[in-house]
């Protein structure tokens, strides 16, 4: 009897010993059938304390919920969460914004080391405004804060500078913002202050009414805008040969330079009255016999826009061989947009043509927006909440995250993270933060940037008249 009991004593003890074993070489991956790498298993449910991390968000027709979206406060180190990180940042001053179609290969946006906050009162006492309280408007290079600052586009303060004088929002004919105090009208001069502008209010005007970029109403070919004054219309006489090569019309535009067949040929929009209604004309440097005299009417079928504001951009001018068109259709008006011969091109169906500047096109369907080429290749997918259109090369959009900037090969220069973001005007805009409050941002040339041998503290503080020339090389 004492003899089984010991022999089950004995044999329960190896039975517990193997179980044993096979538990410590399960856990430390030893067996056989069990890989190494497997995972390990626990019948205590953990929370997922990790959040996915992307260098850029993504932009989704789909919002974001911020609750959803948070990283969990179970981590030790907090992210700094600075959106202003990576910009490079250059004191007021020390630069001259770029203000033609911003160029990633010749250019970089830069932060502006500008802290907005309230102005002190005459009597040096604080005022009631606060830095939140602020706003700001960003037109041709000019920021106008509304506590009564204003800064020029290498913000130096010239408040006390303009303080008598008007911005009127519009350029003269060689393409600088003009002011104007009585009846005289005058531009800014960084070395000079103000001096006189050869401003015409008849000859000058763009016909739009927002603050088109400098380079949009060039005036290329030698032949000049002329207003009759007693019969009250526009023609366009040549400079050099004396042909007129529009006359009687209510608006005439700009001429547009282009290749054709290996001669320099131009086509300019205008607007006549036809019909009882307004109609865009297009006239061609190029004059052909016509029922025996000579003509260079090209097309008379198309219409203007109904408004004149940022909306209506592509309007009036050529920009890379096409111009923005309204058409009338049985089923109501169409835009498209019209090459140099007068053809309509290609569009995308199904689809709303909203913009068209610097060689891109704004469509919206279903509320959604998006950017292509004037080839039809996407840059921005119809996925943006929002979009404006572009304007020295960048463009206001809206995605799921908030409010950034792409240039036209559809990349951020500045992350949609924004609460608010002003148009690029004379080089430089501004966007809004709850996080930062009023943040300001300029296109300035990469030779302008520090180089990146020596002790890297070198700063882009270089003499302003040397930054002025190197601008317009760029520009």
């Amino acid at each position: 009897m004492i003899k089984n009991a010991f022999k089950f004593i004995i044999a329960a003890a190896l039975m517990g010993a193997v179980a044993f074993g096979v538990v410590f070489l399960a856990s430390s991956r030893s067996l056989p059938f069990l890989p190494k790498d497997a995972p390990e298993y626990s019948t205590v449910e953990s929370e997922d304390e990790s959040s996915e991390q992307v260098s850029e968000p993504e932009i989704s027709s789909e919002p974001v919920s911020h609750e959803e979206s948070a990283p969990e406060e179970e981590s030790s180190e907090e992210p700094s969460g600075d959106i202003l990180a990576g910009f490079e940042l250059f004191a007021p001053g020390t630069f001259v914004p770029g203000e033609r179609r911003y160029s990633s290969d010749e250019e970089k946006v830069v932060l502006v080391d500008y802290p907005v906050s309230a102005a002190p009162a005459e009597d040096g006492t604080e005022t009631d405004e606060t830095p939140e309280a602020l706003n700001c408007e960003v037109r041709m290079g000019f920021v106008f804060l509304s506590d009564g600052r204003v800064l020029d586009s290498s913000f130096n303060d010239i408040t006390s500078l303009v303080a008598k004088y008007k911005f009127l929002g519009v350029r003269d004919s060689a393409g600088r913002p003009v002011f104007a105090k009585g009846e005289t009208y005058f531009n800014y001069d960084r070395e000079n202050g103000m001096v006189d502008s050869p401003y015409d209010v008849m000859t000058d005007v763009t016909g739009f009414e927002f603050d088109v970029p400098v380079y949009l109403c060039e005036h290329v070919m030698p032949i000049k805008r002329y207003y009759i004054k007693k019969k009250k219309y526009y023609s366009l006489y040549g400079e050099e040969d004396g042909n007129s090569y529009a006359y009687g019309c209510k608006e005439v535009f700009e001429f547009y330079p282009f290749i054709e067949n290996g001669v320099e040929r131009g086509i300019v929009c205008t607007i006549k009255r036809t019909h009882g209604e307004d109609r865009l004309i297009f006239y061609s440097t190029r004059f052909r016999h016509i029922t025996e005299k000579l003509d260079n009417l090209l097309s008379d079928i198309y219409y203007p826009p109904e408004s004149r504001g940022i909306e209506s951009i592509g309007y009036f001018y050529f920009c890379d061989g096409y111009i923005r068109v309204r058409v009338k259709t049985d089923s109501g008006w169409e835009e498209r947009l019209m090459d140099t011969g007068c053809n309509l091109a290609r569009t995308l169906y199904g689809y709303n043509i909203k913009a068209y500047s610097d060689g891109c096109i704004l469509y919206e369907r279903d509320g959604l927006y998006g950017f292509t080429t004037n080839s039809l290749n996407w840059i921005a997918p119809p996925d943006l909440l929002d979009a404006q259109p572009f304007t020295e090369g960048l463009a206001v959009v809206t995605a799921a995250t908030g409010k950034g900037m792409i240039d036209t090969k559809g990349n951020y220069v500045l992350p949609p993270v924004f609460d608010e973001v002003t148009r690029c005007s004379g080089g430089v805009f501004a966007a809004y933060s709850e996080q930062n409050g009023w943040s300001f941002f300029a296109k300035v040339p990469k030779d302008l940037l520090p180089r990146a041998e020596g002790s890297g503290e070198e700063s882009a503080e270089e003499d302003i008249s040397g930054a002025e020339e190197t601008a317009q090389e760029n520009g």
